[in-house]
């Protein structure tokens, strides 16, 4: 297993940056971070993937449930609003809506982390109330 020492020291120095406390919002998995800025949720995830050689770093925000009624509305919603967003995107898991960003941790330094956080945080808290407001959804409670 490769050592992400180095990977977590960065991503720790981000979220500083970012003006969190890296150590109140450490997980009890090594290589995950919630924080929480404002109303917004950001979880962090680091991780390595052996079989492709590379290790990611991920930020994502959870939104809102799925609606019960016009879905293809609202997937149709969310695939125009990712024409609109930069480096980020609406993803759906489970019952959830989520927007999040991926990329691989070779080449992250803590400025991007810092914009990354920011990107993440500025459109959940853009979007999830015009969802909740258009398409009747709840906002998404921590998931499992």
């Amino acid at each position: 297993m490769e050592d992400l020492t180095k990977y977590y020291a960065i991503v720790e120095e981000g979220i500083r940056q970012a003006g969190v406390d890296p150590e109140l919002c450490r997980s009890n998995t090594e290589g995950q971070w919630n924080l929480k800025r404002g109303d917004t949720e950001l979880w962090v995830d680091l991780w390595h993937v052996p079989e492709e050689a590379h290790t990611y770093f991920q930020a994502m925000t959870p939104l809102v449930t799925l609606p019960e009624e016009n879905k293809e509305g609202f997937y149709r919603e969310m695939l125009d609003l990712n024409y609109t967003m930069i480096g980020s995107h609406f993803v759906t898991y489970k019952d959830g809506v989520y927007i999040k960003i991926t990329k691989e941790a070779e080449t992250l330094n803590t400025d991007e982390i810092v914009f990354i956080l920011s990107r993440v945080g500025y459109y959940g808290a853009l979007f999830e109330g015009g969802f909740i407001k258009k398409f009747g959804v709840r906002k998404l409670e921590h998931v499992d």
